[in-house]
């Protein structure tokens, strides 16, 4: 039943994207935080998994993740970017955890 679901929340955004894409005359908007990112990777995982998708569809879910994954990679990096910028201005002591 999950796995219905999910091949279904896929489909259903996938179709939904690309009649939203052709109407705005562009891509899909990124999702906007870190956890959306998160959320829709773990449902195009759940769907992939379930091994019931078309070629074409598997092949677009695939893409969509790789972007995902692009764009959470640069969202963390500017997060450790600006974390490294405030302890360098000693703005924000670093952690020190008991043990290490």
């Amino acid at each position: 039943m999950k796995e219905d679901a999910a091949k279904s929340k896929v489909a259903t955004n996938t179709t939904e994207s690309r009649a939203e894409s052709r109407a705005a005359g562009g891509e899909q908007p990124a999702p906007a935080t870190y956890a959306q990112i998160v959320e829709r990777l773990e449902t195009l995982v759940q769907a992939m998994e379930a091994g019931e998708l078309p070629l074409e569809a598997s092949l677009e879910t695939f893409a969509e993740g790789v972007q995902l994954i692009k764009q959470g990679e640069k969202i963390l990096a500017e997060a450790e970017q600006r974390i490294e910028q405030l302890l360098a201005s000693g703005e924000v002591a670093p952690l020190h955890l008991p043990g290490t």
